[in-house]
């Protein structure tokens, strides 16, 4: 079956905090300062800021950009 090429891919994003144990292998190490009892404060907290900042605009920003061009050099190197 072939896709339609006009189709929109769309994508879910997740954030949580796991407990960091031997067998995980994805994710990032949290600072010491996230605790078992302020995790859900952080997660709501990170939900928020990431809401103000994920917008199409953002993507014209320096920061975006320098980070973009890191991930095409990734690819290229890999």
């Amino acid at each position: 079956m072939e896709l339609n090429n006009t189709q929109h891919k769309s994508f879910l994003w997740h954030l949580d905090f796991e407990p960091f144990t031997r067998h995980t292998f994805y994710g990032e190490q949290c600072p010491p300062f996230v605790t078992e009892e302020n995790k859900v404060v952080w997660r709501r907290y990170l939900k928020k800021v990431i809401k103000k900042h994920l917008k199409a605009e953002v993507m014209n920003t320096p920061e975006f950009r320098d980070i973009e061009l890191q991930i095409r050099e990734e690819k290229l190197c890999a």
